[in-house]
């Protein structure tokens, strides 16, 4: 095989491996509202963490216009056990402020919230646009089995490719 096949084959070798995840549920693909489109994996061999975004299904708590998406995309800022709060649109836990370096300026809103303990096996998780109202705080903590996977990367439009 010359380097032209070489060339060809690595591409579509990638594009049947993709395929083959998407087909036995390890990874899924999601368009998003905005025209980003998403590629996520579950989680094997991991735990969700704190920063993650993650694909989830919106819990039956969610207020009717939240549950008219069926899968939300949102980061976790909470983990099971620990104590979460928001004042004046900064998240504490466990009483310590929260480094939220993926926030943009302009996306955060002017929010307080009282504490809320986080149940074991369940996340806290937020929007990273935080005027958004489909969220923990609508909500509540959710259950780790709502967590489809980690959103790893956005392969669409070309402009926004991006890992994350």
């Amino acid at each position: 095989m010359g380097a032209v096949g070489l060339v060809l084959g690595v591409p579509i070798v990638l594009f049947l491996i993709v395929v083959v995840l998407i087909l036995g549920g390890v990874t899924h693909v999601y368009g998003l509202t905005g025209g980003n489109h998403v590629f996520s994996v579950r989680y094997l061999f991991s735990h969700p963490g704190r920063s993650d975004l993650v694909a989830l299904h919106v819990p039956a708590t969610a207020p009717a216009a939240c549950r008219a998406r069926h899968v939300a995309f949102e980061r976790i800022v909470g983990l099971p056990g620990e104590t979460w709060q928001e004042q004046h649109g900064r998240v504490y836990i466990n009483h310590f402020l929260l480094r939220e370096p993926y926030l943009r300026p302009g996306d955060r809103d002017r929010r307080t919230h009282p504490p809320v303990r986080i149940p074991a096996g369940s996340y806290f998780v937020l929007g990273d646009d935080r005027h958004e109202l489909c969220d923990s705080r609508a909500w509540g903590p959710v259950p780790r089995s709502a967590i489809i996977g980690r959103v790893i990367a956005t392969y669409w439009p070309p402009s926004r490719i991006a890992l994350h």
